[in-house]
């Protein structure tokens, strides 16, 4: 996404449990929902966004979303993170085959 600077706020706050933010891309709403719930001794993260009906905002953001995840998979497991760019790139590929099949 380049340079694009994105302006939001906080819609939703429950500390400890659920964070809400909305930004707007190019004069469209969009908002993402993150999610803790407690699973006996781990905590489930659930991220929920809501974006525009754009399919290469789609496809950028749902790879950028599943790579971040995946990191943070990596650094909670203790292992070495997996690389950004390339994963993102393998991501993308996987969302457009998706969005393709229907």
């Amino acid at each position: 996404f380049g340079t694009k600077r994105f302006e939001g706020r906080i819609t939703r706050l429950e500390p400890l449990r659920l964070l809400a933010h909305s930004w707007d891309w190019d004069g469209k709403d969009s908002e993402v929902v993150y999610e803790l719930e407690k699973r006996g001794k781990d905590v489930l993260l659930t991220i929920q966004p809501r974006l525009p009906e754009d399919a290469g905002l789609l496809k950028g953001v749902g790879g950028g979303w599943a790579t971040h995840v995946g990191i943070l998979e990596d650094q909670l497991k203790g292992v070495k993170p997996r690389p950004f760019w390339s994963t993102h790139e393998r991501e993308m590929k996987a969302f457009e085959a998706a969005a393709r099949a229907g």
